[in-house]
């Protein structure tokens, strides 16, 4: 239910979503956009500071770190709240609804649809052992 924009109504139709579940997911959303925000240009800022500090004319590796550091740290933030917004989704289905939602998030993950739930994201990490794709 992470991305219920332009695919929210198919996929409120077939959860089996009532009005009243598609009211309280819509308030939902709409306080997650807002409250996001500020964390969003939060990370904008830390990712051109990274940028500029990597980009320097001698870079120097205690900024680099710390600039890196402080993206990490911001990234383990936006997934906990993810985290603590999907729990929050997910809390308005019913046990039955919960099943629909995983089957469709699996379907979704083996088509390989990207991190933002759109076709062609970013590829799957390929373990080491892997054999080689051929092509």
């Amino acid at each position: 239910m992470r991305h219920a924009g332009r695919g929210g109504a198919a996929l409120a139709e077939y959860l089996g979503l009532t009005e009243q579940q598609k009211t309280a997911w819509r308030v939902l959303r709409e306080e997650r956009r807002e409250a996001m925000k500020p964390v969003v240009e939060e990370g904008s800022a830390l990712r051109k500071r990274l940028r500029e500090a990597l980009q320097a004319p001698s870079p120097d590796p205690t900024a680099v770190g710390e600039a890196a550091l402080a993206l990490e740290a911001h990234r383990q933030k936006t997934h906990e709240q993810h985290e603590a917004f999907q729990t929050k989704l997910e809390g308005l289905l019913d046990p039955a609804q919960k099943e629909k939602l995983k089957a469709f998030e699996a379907a979704r993950r083996t088509l390989g649809a990207g991190r933002d739930g759109r076709r062609g994201g970013r590829p799957a990490r390929r373990s080491p052992e892997a054999p080689p794709i051929e092509g």
